[in-house]
Order: structure tokens, then sequence, then C-alpha cells
């Protein structure tokens, strides 16, 4: 079913303009996701209001993850050929952390942010 859905926001993507993503190096809210596949702009990781969130940081080229649980939480980014490219366990303290990964070529991604009581997922555009 996961696959399913990636592959259908994956042919819907090709409809949208990518440039407001490049023109903003600044951090893009992946989860909770907008509905539009390219993520929310202007937020910044310092709105805390709902969580999880989950930040991608153009610029520097590293997610930022804020969530509140007392259960072990991997965040875990697959390319759109469903491999898995980012996976580590993240901090549950409901405050924002930063962790970097490699450099992710343009593309399409499934960000997952999930543990035993809860999964959430958003995708990101690398153009």
């Amino acid at each position: 079913m996961k696959k399913l859905i990636f592959t259908l926001v994956l042919g819907f993507v090709s409809t949208f303009t990518f440039s407001a993503i490049a023109d903003d190096p600044g951090p893009t809210i992946v989860i909770p996701p907008d509905g539009n596949g390219s993520g929310n702009k202007g937020n910044g990781p310092q709105n805390l209001t709902d969580i999880p969130r989950v930040w991608y940081d153009f610029g520097g080229g590293y997610f930022i993850v804020a969530i509140q649980s007392m259960e072990t939480t991997t965040l875990t980014v697959e390319n759109s050929s469903g491999a898995t490219v980012v996976q580590t366990t993240v901090a549950t303290d409901g405050y924002s952390h930063s962790y970097p990964v490699a450099s992710l070529p343009s593309g399409i991604y499934l960000v997952t942010l999930e543990n035993v009581e809860e999964s959430q997922s958003g995708m990101l555009l690398i153009p």
C-alpha cells in the first residue's frame, strides 16, 4: 500500500514547480505533509506547536526532528525505488534535534517517522 501511494504521488509530482524550494534554502517542513507533496514553507524549526515535525534543511543537508514519545523512534528516508537511503534513531524529548545526512541527489523521497505508537510520513522533493 505504501509503495502504491508513493507511486501515485510520484506521478503527480511532475506537475509541480520546484523553483520555490530552490529559491528558499531554509528548512522545509516534510512532516506533517501539506497535501501537495512540496512541503510547507516558512514555519522553520522553532514552531513546535504540533509535533511530531520533520524539516529538511536544503542549505545544510540535514533533517531536523521534533517528537515527544516514550518509544524508540526511527527516521527513515526512501528513494523513489523504495530503497532506504537514510535510517536513524531520533531523540524523542519534544525538542528539535539535527541529523546530518550524506548529500541526497535530486529526486522524490518518502520520509517516515515511526515508532510502536505512531507513524507519520511526508514527501521530500529535491530539485
